[in-house]
């Protein structure tokens, strides 16, 4: 048991009480709390954990507070319930003036069976540089060369070698410098260490045209840094004779020789023996070994006795990988980054000797391996698991792409001293990571995963914003990431596997670079898409509305590569005479959440026109739009949603050109399925209360449309003289119910059956929430109805006061509830909601309210004009009856009505929506051929100057000037059906032709979306054919 105080021993021995009943950090009676003080009192006086709580930077800083005396530092041990053990310790602070400081020290707990090999319990030795750790260090190597096949490198005798290594010779004898040529002598291929460090700005020492010639007799040994000087002692230690600095190794005042040298360092550190990195030091002078307390860096052993559990454990400093080579200095270095990844091995000197290949990682506590780090409070998702992203040729076998987007996120962190070495830094990665993609390189991007990948995004690691800019010496093209300069940022690539489909074609893609330096220097390249280009307002694009509560979304959001382009620095008003943007769609793609919307998002470049009269445009940014055809789109970018759904359809239903389904201002068939389908699911997810509620309303709306009806019907002389028309004139009538119950959402039973049976069938709802569902709805309509009925039109006297009203009431109850069979009733129930689902599916597919109402109207009608049985509405009709003195009462009218007319409602109500998006897809692949479709202007309008544009044959094609470029600007933005009925109806003039029009742009082929003359002329057609434009 090791040195632990009265309190700490008190916290570990508590069989009374539960495992997981210490971690709370917003309960200030949960945990152990102590004073400040008190540690401190007993730190110094030997406690091993108080000691390292005590040591930790996080109190460290405390300390310097006034009120230190009066800090409550509370500790609680986290329980990982999965594994049923401790996982750790987590200290937390309350200051007096209340306010709390959580995660402020981590203490690891592992399991002692868990851990096979640990250093022993007695102290680790007091510095870095004692034998102890050396000799871990030599059979850490010793072991990965002889056994590790992922690491062992295969060196035959005519092997690369560096341009220029340091012989480090003996103790006795100055190290001095060799080049290539001075080598041919020796038997081998030399073996070499390689040094990561930190550079001091005019304080390293550093190879120059001027010293080479002495340097290559003697580097004086005396004039070097600590941290060179100990790199080239344990080098000797380790009984290799050659070492590779880069700023003894480079000329550090030759372009042409850093140029040639930094394109050939994926072979120094891929070849060298080990790579040797002076973690700690923060500076060049801070040398490789490290000064430490043994008592911090020692793992100690503990017993823990709780309720139901009982075990000895490891406790040791928390998080020391994370803390002591994650977020060292030297590795948020970007060079740095490229060294540790490619070295087959990495030996970094911090407080304790960290060991990393590409099959283990380990530190002198835990020489055979770290152990896993535990999750705080047993959650997984704060694992920071301690590896190294050596092993990533292993992960290139089976996702071949995720290792480079994850190399270049972790790469982006890193800080650059000079920006413009951003490409050039990861050049020795990407020249690795080729044999294995098997792809092109495009500075920065691999050809095979465009054009999604053009679509990424820099983001800051903190709150504030990312300063980025351009840089003023052309680097790279624009759709690269490497073409910007920016401090340490976080990237975001589109995740591939959830792209549902692309919506442009990369034609061509062309680099330009020297040969030799493809990696790492670029001098021009483009990239020619295929795509739907339109014309955006910027000005418009940083309100977006936010739909949705919780894990709502932002229905679209703009991304600015460079935001001072665009925005003052103290402003958001849009720069003056700045050039028009244009959008480009490259790819739909699910969303984060799906569960919540199930929506998809158009990702879009952003771009501008480099030059007028020509198609070259740059990248400035990122467009995402909300694809979710439940919400309203902003009409700037409706011709976005508009044309990814399209382009959606055309690529599932197969066919290739699909103009005639634009020329209707409604959703498609298969959309509004999906949207039958969303609302089902969000009805079923909707509070029981609010849910019943709308039920209840639902009722009175549908008990006018029934009161309107028999007042209709009480005509005496049309009953008797002309039946069908005074039954047509009431189904005239009884519509306006259903209309309401549509317009306000109100929820109606047999409307639920189709939105609930549909959503079921796709998978997104349970069958415990369809009759749930169905449960609530039915007994709320119910309820509304009979308030409705009973108060409003019996008390109220509406249709009994008068002896003509009763009567036919009671004529009507008859009729319904009391002449046909049961089976007749359950069979005209069955067409009767056939028809009201129609009417609410076609409500559904019309985008604006006139269509609504029409939509519902007639099929609604035609069943009330047959006799058809709806439950709903004889939830009036027949209780009504029973109010004005019929013969039956309540118990024949639920069996002889209820009963029957529920079940016919309820049979294959819920497939008519779905039977309609395969008949689309039958008629479809039987039609083929393409459609003809005009869009029209008027005759003899003249573009603004410009010539006159012409629409006509495919050969009668009109010009206009080059500058005038494909984009939608109308009001409504592609609300297609509307544009097209309203103003672009089909005309036939002295130059116009029946037959399909096509608008030519010189250099364009423009089967697109634009506008001319400020009239709107959209067209739909097949991906294949779209705006070619360069990037």
């Amino acid at each position: 048991m090791s040195q632990l105080c009265q309190s700490c021993r008190e916290m570990f021995l508590q069989p009374e009480v539960e495992p997981e009943s210490d971690l709370n950090f917003f309960d200030e009676t949960a945990g152990h709390h102590r004073r400040a003080k008190e540690v401190q009192v007993s730190a110094n006086s030997g406690c091993h954990l108080c000691i390292i709580v005590w040591a930790h930077h996080s109190v460290t800083s405390l300390r310097k507070r006034e009120d230190m005396e009066e800090i409550d530092l509370v500790c609680g041990l986290s329980w990982d319930s999965q594994r049923a053990v401790f996982s750790g310790i987590q200290y937390w602070a309350y200051t007096a003036d209340g306010s709390l400081y959580n995660n402020l020290v981590t203490i690891d707990m592992y399991l002692q069976s868990d851990i096979t090999v640990m250093a022993p319990n007695s102290l680790r030795p007091p510095d870095t540089e004692s034998k102890i750790c050396h000799s871990i260090a030599v059979n850490w190597l010793r072991e990965c060369d002889t056994t590790h096949t992922e690491c062992r490198v295969e060196r035959s005798p005519s092997s690369w070698c560096p341009t220029r290594l340091i012989d480090v010779r003996t103790p006795t004898v100055d190290p001095r410098l060799v080049v290539s040529a001075d080598m041919n002598g020796l038997p081998d291929i030399p073996h070499y260490v390689c040094l990561s460090h930190l550079w001091d700005a005019g304080s390293v020492f550093q190879l120059t045209t001027a010293n080479e010639d002495d340097l290559r007799q003697q580097i004086p040994f005396a004039d070097l840094s600590p941290t060179f000087q100990d790199a080239i002692s344990f080098t000797r230690r380790l009984g290799v004779r050659f070492l590779w600095i880069d700023s003894l190794c480079i000329l550090q005042d030759s372009i042409s020789d850093w140029r040639i040298e930094s394109a050939l360092m994926d072979k120094v550190y891929e070849l060298s023996v080990c790579n040797i990195a002076a973690t700690a030091a923060s500076e060049n002078s801070g040398g490789l070994y490290q000064k430490r307390d043994s008592r911090i860096v020692t793992p100690r052993q503990i017993q823990i006795t709780r309720q139901g559990h009982e075990g000895t454990y490891i406790l040791f400093e928390g998080q020391t990988w994370k803390k002591c080579v994650s977020k060292a200095s030297l590795n948020s270095r970007g060079w740095v980054f490229q060294e540790r990844l490619l070295s087959p091995r990495t030996l970094h000197f911090s407080s304790q000797l960290f060991w990393e290949c590409r099959m283990l990682q380990a530190c002198e506590a835990y020489p055979s391996g770290l152990p896993y780090e535990p999750a705080l409070s047993g959650w997984s998702g704060e694992v920071e698991v301690p590896s190294s992203y050596k092993n990533w040729r292993e992960e290139m076998q089976t996702s071949p792409s995720i290792p480079w987007n994850q190399t270049v996120q972790m790469y982006t962190r890193c800080k650059l001293t000079r920006l413009s070495d951003r490409l050039i830094a990861i050049a020795g990665i990407a020249q690795q990571m080729q044999p294995h993609l098997k792809s092109e390189y495009l500075a920065g991007l691999w050809e095979h995963e465009l054009p999604c990948n053009l679509l990424w995004d820099l983001h800051n690691m903190v709150h504030h914003d990312l300063e980025v800019s351009r840089p003023d010496i052309y680097r790279c093209p624009s759709w690269s990431w490497a073409s910007l300069d920016f401090p340490a940022a976080d990237i975001e690539f589109l995740e591939k596997d959830h792209v549902q489909m692309e919506l442009a074609k990369v034609l061509e893609v062309k680099i330009e670079s020297p040969s030799e330096k493809r990696y790492s220097h670029v001098t021009g390249g483009y990239v020619r898409l295929e795509g739907k280009l339109g014309h955006v307002n910027f000005n418009n694009l940083n309100n977006a509305p936010w739909r949705g509560e919780r894990g709502g979304h932002w229905t679209y959001e703009c991304s600015l590569d460079v935001r001072l382009e665009y925005f003052g620095p103290e402003t958001m008003e849009s720069c003056p005479n700045r050039p028009s943007l244009y959008c480009l769609p490259i790819a739909t793609h699910d969303r984060a959440n799906p569960e919540t919307f199930n929506s998809l998002q158009v990702h879009c470049l952003l771009v501008e026109q480099v030059k007028e009269g020509k198609m070259d445009f740059r990248r400035i940014g990122l467009l995402i739009v909300l694809m979710d055809w439940e919400s309203v789109v902003d009409p700037e970018l409706r011709w976005i949603t508009d044309f990814a759904a399209a382009s959606s359809l055309a690529r599932n239903l197969d066919i290739n050109n699909w103009e005639e389904i634009a020329l209707m201002d409604a959703f498609i068939p298969q959309q509004t399925v999906e949207l039958v389908s969303r609302i089902g699911t969000k009805k079923a997810h909707m509070r029981l209360d609010k849910l019943f509620f709308n039920s209840v309303m639902a009722g009175p709306l549908l008990g006018f449309g029934c009161a309107v009806l028999l007042s209709t019907n009480t005509t005496r002389w049309y009953q008797e003289h002309a039946p069908g028309l005074i039954r047509t004139a009431g189904a005239l009538m009884f519509p306006i119910g259903l209309v309401m119950i549509v317009l306000t959402g109100a929820d109606l039973f047999t409307s639920n059956i189709m939105f609930m049976t549909t959503a079921y069938l796709h998978r997104r709802i349970s069958i415990l929430d369809v009759l749930t569902s169905w449960f609530v709805s039915f007994f709320g309509n119910l309820a509304g109805m009979l308030f409705f009925m009973t108060i409003i039109i019996g008390y109220g006297g509406v249709l009994s006061d008068e002896e003509s009203y009763r009567q036919e009431t009671i004529n009507f109850a008859v009729m319904k509830a009391q002449n046909p069979s049961w089976q007749q009733i359950f069979l005209r129930a069955i067409g009767a909601n056939w028809l009201v689902c129609m009417a609410l599916f076609l409500s559904i597919s019309a985008r604006e309210i006139g269509s609504k109402i029409i939509a519902i109207w007639f099929p609604t009608a035609t069943f009330v004009a047959l006799a058809l049985d709806h439950v709903v509405a004889n939830m009036f009709f027949v209780p009504m009856r029973i109010w004005n003195g019929a013969p039956f009462g309540v118990g024949h009218y639920i069996r002889k009505t209820l009963i029957p007319t529920t079940l016919g409602n309820m049979y294959l109500s819920g497939e008519g929506d779905v039977e309609v998006s395969f008949e689309v897809e039958a008629v479809q692949r039987e039609r083929g051929g393409e459609a003809n479709v005009l869009v029209g202007l008027p005759s003899g309008r003249d573009c603004e100057g410009g010539e006159q544009l012409k629409i006509g044959s495919p050969s009668q094609r009109g010009k206009v000037h080059g500058d005038q470029l494909p984009h939608s600007g109308s009001p409504l933005q592609s609300s297609v059906g509307q544009e097209f009925s309203e103003k672009y109806t089909k005309r036939k003039g002295s130059d116009e032709s029946e037959e399909t029009g096509r608008i030519e742009y010189p250099g364009i082929s423009t089967r697109t979306s634009f506008r001319a003359c400020g009239v709107l002329a959209m067209r739909w057609s097949n991906i294949t054919s779209p705006t070619t434009l360069n990037l």
